[in-house]
């Protein structure tokens, strides 16, 4: 398989057209408002088990909110707090995006395979049917690389050991933190590389978290080079898309913000945004219109900002089921088109249903003249 095979290009091609549909995007869209939650109950969470204090009047700066633990562990070098509070948000939005983006990875394998455009509401039902495969698979992944460094980090602990016991146990602790790390680090590369072929597996194939993790390993083992390829092939076209839906993004909201200094005055906009920075620090209390008006303001942008996004997620996550498919075409030997889906049950039938009725009937058409001379 190279780059210029007509059929890998035509995925390409399709790959692209199929990112811009109004039900990926939505279902993305849905994702990315639920994001930012996630981080704020995740940063909540943290709280709760390191200090065992919610904070909850640090809530009117979201954003500082989320960053403020983790700018904390850091500067106080509080390395196991600060390993923990990246595995709590990783779970946190492996479980979001495991839902929301498996419900845009069945949507863009079923257009992918069939040329079919299913409903969000179908795309949404198989994520939550295959939720624990789409979460788990991310979580065991984002796992292997911090329960390593946090198992290294612990084996180190041996050189605080007072005495004898931290003289004798510190060099061969050192050897065990390198090995672990070193774990850590092949992890991490291949999360990185080929981590995105989960989501892709479970909707093609509807497996589970083994086998969506196993495809990883196996892929990558495969040949890197090819993985790699591919993988960067497709990400072009993201960029290619986003970048131009970004660019009319960003000229939409600086057109915004001419229209608004020209309407309401040359102050207009400082004075909305210096009303966001005093409700954020809590320095000031603004008139309710004043207050209403940066609101809305606020609102605005952030929702052109949130429509760019759900167009970046659906490119990128229809991007990976693209190259999912051209890579197991080539390693697998299985056609883009075949994609397999559970048996779904009929459930109970009736006799009608059944065709007893039927049988019934047919015994019963039968009349004296055509039957035969031993039949009663």
């Amino acid at each position: 398989m190279t780059l210029f095979d007509p059929a890998l290009v035509d995925l390409w091609h399709r790959t692209g057209r199929a990112a811009r549909d109004d039900r990926k995007r939505l279902v993305a869209l849905y994702g990315v408002l639920v994001t930012p939650l996630a981080l704020i109950l995740g940063a909540l969470v943290f709280r709760l088990i390191d200090a065992g204090d919610p904070a909850f009047g640090a809530l009117r700066r979201p954003i500082a909110y989320v960053i403020a633990p983790l700018h904390d562990a850091w500067m106080a070098d509080r390395d196991l707090a600060l390993l923990l509070y990246v595995f709590v948000q990783g779970v946190v939005l492996s479980a979001v995006w495991g839902f929301f983006g498996g419900a845009v990875s069945r949507l863009a394998a079923v257009h992918l395979a069939t040329d079919r455009k299913e409903s969000a509401p179908a795309g949404i039902a198989f994520a939550r049917r295959h939720f624990k495969g789409f979460a788990g698979a991310r979580a065991a992944l984002w796992a292997s690389v911090v329960l390593p460094v946090v198992a290294a980090a612990v084996v180190s602990a041996a050189g605080r050991l007072p005495g004898l016991a931290g003289t004798i146990l510190f060099p061969p602790a050192i050897v065990a933190a390198a090995l672990l790390a070193l774990v850590a680090v092949v992890a991490a590369s291949l999360a990185a590389v080929a981590g995105f072929l989960t989501s892709p597996t479970i909707a093609c194939e509807d497996s589970d978290a083994f086998d969506a993790v196993s495809r990883v390993y196996g892929y990558a083992a495969a040949g890197l080079p090819r993985l790699v390829g591919v993988r960067l092939f497709f990400l072009a076209g993201v960029f290619v898309g986003s970048t131009w839906r970004l660019a009319r993004t960003a000229a939409a909201a600086v057109l915004l913000c001419l229209v608004i200094q020209a309407g309401a005055g040359p102050d207009a906009l400082r004075r909305l945004t210096d009303t966001l920075f005093d409700v954020g620090q809590g320095t000031a209390t603004p008139q309710l219109g004043t207050l209403l008006a940066s609101m809305t303001f606020a609102l605005v942008i952030g929702g052109l900002a949130a429509l760019w996004l759900a167009d970046l997620v659906s490119r990128v996550l229809c991007a990976r089921v693209g190259a999912y498919l051209a890579l197991r075409r080539s390693i697998d030997r299985i056609a883009p088109a075949e994609l397999r889906t559970a048996p779904v049950s009929r459930g109970r039938l009736g006799p009608e249903a059944a065709g007893f009725v039927e049988v019934d009937r047919v015994g019963s058409d039968v009349g004296p003249a055509r039957r035969s001379p031993g039949a009663p």
